[in-house]
């Protein structure tokens, strides 16, 4: 089961903005995480195609920000 998504008001998120604008760069490490999404090709022979697409983190001081950008999945999915 996922985890409970938080819910914050506007100023947490300025201040969240804030703080990750204001981190040294050099303290942090990138991670890259792979996940699959698949569908069903054919239910009935339980036929099914998975894609890979990657996620990527900055760690800093414990703590992870995703930084995943549009063009670093952005090969043809059709």
């Amino acid at each position: 089961m996922a985890p409970a998504t938080p819910v914050v008001d506007r100023e947490a998120v300025a201040a969240t903005l804030q703080a990750s604008k204001q981190r040294n760069r050099q303290e942090c490490e990138l991670k890259a995480l792979t996940q699959y999404e698949c569908q069903f090709v054919d239910l009935e022979s339980n036929r099914y195609i998975c894609r890979p697409f990657k996620r990527l983190f900055e760690v800093c001081a414990g703590t992870s920000y995703e930084t995943t950008a549009q063009p670093t999945n952005s090969a043809d999915r059709s």
